[in-house]
């Protein structure tokens, strides 16, 4: 079983989050000026999907405008996106237990340039004490997509940030 680190929660206005890289973050420029980077961003259909804007490139978690935190493990990080749940309790310890599908809804690879990201609302502008700084691995980069819901009471929307370059573990066929 994997040990989970957790980020503080975030909320949206109601629009889609935005991850960006850290040093462009001051450069999103929310719902100022047409097309708007939010308007840019409420354009996406998919869970997770990139989009190019006057400045940078970014991605936006797409869907509902659901309550976010990040949780970190040893070899990859989670956006865990709360559906509904009876607590915070319960969704963490849920995310504790994780079981990983076998096959996923959604799949981007990303190549981020820097290890230092950040989500925020879409409809605002950069503002770190309203965001969550996203860990990940410099370079080539897959995140997975699925819901998961561990029991009726429970349903969460599940991004997996795995470092794309790992090496897969050789396996003597040999008798």
């Amino acid at each position: 079983m994997k040990t989970y680190t957790f980020s503080n929660w975030i909320e949206s206005s109601g629009g889609p989050f935005v991850i960006i890289e850290k040093k462009f973050a001051p450069l999103w420029g929310g719902t100022n000026g047409y097309p708007s980077d939010f308007d840019l961003a409420c354009r996406t259909s998919n869970y997770i999907e990139e989009i190019s804007t006057t400045n940078t490139t970014a991605l936006i978690l797409g869907d509902e405008p659901l309550r976010t935190l990040v949780a970190y493990s040893d070899d990859h990080s989670l956006i865990v996106r709360w559906r509904w749940a009876a607590s915070e309790e319960d969704v963490l310890s849920k995310i504790q237990n994780i079981c990983f599908p076998k096959k996923y809804e959604d799949r981007i690879d990303v190549n981020f340039c820097t290890d230092n990201l950040e989500i925020f609302d879409s409809a605002s502008t950069y503002a770190e004490a309203e965001s969550i700084n996203l860990k990940a691995n410099a370079g080539k980069n897959t995140i997975n997509t699925f819901n998961y819901s561990p029991d009726p009471e429970t349903s969460l929307l599940i991004h997996k940030i795995s470092n794309a370059t790992q090496k897969l573990k050789l396996v003597n066929t040999q008798l």
